[in-house]
């Protein structure tokens, strides 16, 4: 955030001129794990219930160096077990600490060769992958094993994000000339466009005094410029162009998309 403050504004600083706050949104509202998508905390590797960020947690000089640099007050003690719930670790109370244990759990076997089990192992850690000898332990094997060709098992069990079935929607011209969102009917042959315009609906935004668009993204507008362009029909055009995907119905669901030019589409 720092870094952002001064690329746009590349002048040195007299005075503070960064405002931030001791709890994220998630904390405010009451939500437990809190500093998560993103951050460092999860059910698994929970902070306190109620934690707020203090200036001594390397907020007082802006440097990415306790990022990099594992900090004093990372103990023994803090990977070890929740002794009322085995499967977590306990909750931590400091937000460097908290960083560097997750990065930890992340990549290394908990005590290593010195493994007890008082500490926390999230059974997936790249380690697992990479060292032969401690794979071989933590699974009781006398002698060790090769598990670089396994890697794929390790981004099946720690996928990037999950994925979601998805709907393609169109808004594209139909028979009369009218923009709509439709979809492409591919049960029947010759294809043809089905209108679902009732899955969306249109929103306005007053803009505040002196905010303004960047861009005209009028579609309309930028059909008509891609069709003079390719030489197309602007119909075709907003067919070829029009297309997003959004996340599928599930069984029992009713999804009505808000939508607008320069917003998108969401969901309230």
């Amino acid at each position: 955030m720092a870094g952002r403050v001064q690329r746009h504004r590349q002048q040195a600083p007299t005075n503070a001129n960064i405002h931030v706050l001791d709890q994220n949104v998630r904390a405010l509202k009451g939500k437990h794990p809190a500093y998560c998508k993103p951050g460092f905390e999860s059910a698994a590797i929970p902070l306190e219930k109620g934690y707020k960020v203090t200036l001594d947690e390397g907020l007082t000089a802006i440097s990415a160096t306790p990022r990099i640099q594992e900090i004093p007050k990372l103990k023994e003690s803090s990977f070890e077990r929740d002794l009322r719930k085995k499967t977590e670790a306990k909750e931590e109370t400091h937000w460097g600490v908290q960083e560097h244990r997750a990065l930890r759990f992340t990549l290394e076997l908990t005590g290593g060769e010195k493994y007890q089990p008082k500490f926390y192992r999230t059974g997936k850690e790249a380690e697992l992958w990479w060292n032969d000898t401690l794979v071989s332990q933590a699974a009781g094997l006398r002698s060790p094993g090769k598990h670089a060709s396994w890697s794929g098992e390790l981004i099946r069990r720690t996928p990037f994000r999950h994925s979601q079935r998805q709907e393609s929607f169109v808004l594209c011209y139909n028979d009369d000339d009218k923009l709509r969102w439709q979809q492409l009917d591919t049960s029947r042959y010759p294809y043809q466009y089905a209108d679902h315009s009732y899955r969306f609906k249109p929103v306005e935004t007053s803009m505040a005094a002196g905010c303004h668009w960047w861009f005209d993204v009028n579609p309309e507008a930028v059909y008509q410029h891609f069709a003079d362009q390719l030489g197309w029909s602007i119909k075709k055009a907003s067919q070829h162009l029009g297309e997003i995907r959004l996340a599928a119905e599930r069984e029992g669901q009713n999804i009505i998309w808000c939508w607008h030019p320069q917003l998108g589409a969401y969901r309230e």
